[in-house]
């Protein structure tokens, strides 16, 4: 009864203060955006310190070929979820790095990492859910793996999948701030990026056309050596 009531008052919050102010940008894509921040992340962690090897239930044997954009859109579009609840596993991911210091998100994990919070998120959240069958088809996972990847994230996080409104509104604006900064760095790259190709024509330009004289100057002092 208690962790019924708690669900309501968060759905309740989530419509009530969270929805209206992220309704056209954040929440709405909280998918797109968490898999941004967190391929961001892992690229800069792993330039870093270098590929994080550790062998865990979490971990691949390979990096996998599918991008994390890619796989979270696979998972929205498969699992018809509620978009809050790529946000909830977001959080989870969080704690789950503050409750095991020696972890570290890398490329090789955090597919899995992912998943496996997604799929409590939708369990805690949501009032319709598929079976672990059906999620590991989604996910790509075997349902093995899938039962011991659920298990070890709870272990993890202490069994407490709760999030109060307040928090999950300061990770919904964490999550918009750190977005909309990756966007303004790969603009600025991007900018960067055409003055040094419009700098290197104008270059080029520059050398073909002294080029040119030289050829004319030549054939000019080729042709009065002649006469």
């Amino acid at each position: 009864m208690g962790h019924c009531l708690q669900k309501i008052i968060q759905r309740l919050f989530i419509y009530l203060y969270v929805s209206p102010i992220y309704i056209m940008n954040s929440y709405s894509c909280a998918w797109e955006r968490i898999a941004k921040i967190l391929e961001s992340t892992v690229q800069s962690l792993e330039a870093a310190r270098g590929p994080f090897f550790h062998s865990t239930c979490f971990d691949c044997i390979r990096v996998p070929k599918i991008s994390l954009p890619e796989y979270l859109e696979r998972i929205k579009s498969y699992s018809d979820c509620s978009d809050f609840c790529f946000v909830l596993a977001f959080i989870y991911i969080d704690r789950f790095l503050l409750n095991n210091p020696g972890s570290a998100l890398s490329r090789r994990n955090i597919h899995r990492l992912l998943f496996a919070a997604i799929v409590l998120a939708i369990k805690y959240l949501d009032d319709i859910y598929f079976d672990n069958q059906t999620y590991a088809q989604i996910g790509g996972v075997p349902i093995r793996e899938l039962n011991l990847m659920e298990r070890a994230m709870l272990r993890a996080l202490g069994y407490e999948l709760y999030v109060s409104g307040e928090l999950s509104l300061q990770y919904v604006e964490a999550i918009e701030c750190q977005y909309q900064r990756l966007m303004a760095s790969e603009r600025r790259s991007e900018e960067r990026l055409q003055r040094t190709s419009s700098e290197m024509a104008i270059c080029m330009d520059s050398c073909c056309a002294v080029t040119k004289r030289k050829v004319l100057l030549c054939h000019s002092i080729h042709y009065y050596t002649c006469v």
